[in-house]
């Protein structure tokens, strides 16, 4: 039997909902936030990373703790402001 060695072998695909941390190019994909933007977070808003050696990673549990933490929940009795004008500019 020929064992093949690690670095000589195809990478294996893993989902990235399946790995223990995320990186910076992970969670901008999976959130549609830009890299700088997630960089912004972790420096000025407490956005839970985990750093080894120069690298930031985020856990999946964390993140989504973080991001429940963030909802905006209107009081009862109260409308949201939507700007409907907005839209009407960008299309014409």
């Amino acid at each position: 039997m020929v064992i093949t060695p690690a670095a000589l072998r195809p990478p294996q695909e893993v989902l990235v909902e399946n790995r223990l941390a995320w990186s910076y190019e992970d969670l901008a994909l999976m959130t549609g936030l830009s890299r700088p933007t997630l960089r912004n977070l972790v420096l000025n808003h407490g956005f839970p990373h985990v750093r080894i050696g120069h690298r930031v990673l985020f856990t999946p549990e964390s993140v989504r703790d973080w991001f429940a933490t963030q909802v905006v929940r209107l009081p009862p009795g109260t409308e949201a402001i939507v700007d409907d004008d907005a839209d009407v500019e960008a299309d014409e």
